[in-house]
């Protein structure tokens, strides 16, 4: 893929989303959900990225449990 192509994906996928946030919200709920649109585009145009982020947040969040764990059970 080349630098065109992506930067043409990322325009349609955020096209879309903006006619989707325009369809689902009301006038006075366009400004509370603007950061949950820019997650759904991150999770969108870069699921791999996230994919790691949730792995890594989950070890770090588990990891300190598990070794507690392991220290309690030596």
């Amino acid at each position: 893929m080349d630098f065109e192509t992506i930067k043409n994906n990322a325009m349609n996928a955020f096209r879309q989303l903006s006619v989707l946030r325009v369809i689902v919200t009301s006038p006075n709920e366009k400004v509370a959900d603007v950061p949950a649109l820019y997650a759904l585009a991150a999770v969108l145009l870069a699921p791999w990225v996230c994919g790691a982020a949730l792995v890594l947040g989950f070890l770090f969040h588990y990891g300190i449990r598990f070794e507690k764990d392991a220290v309690k059970m030596n």
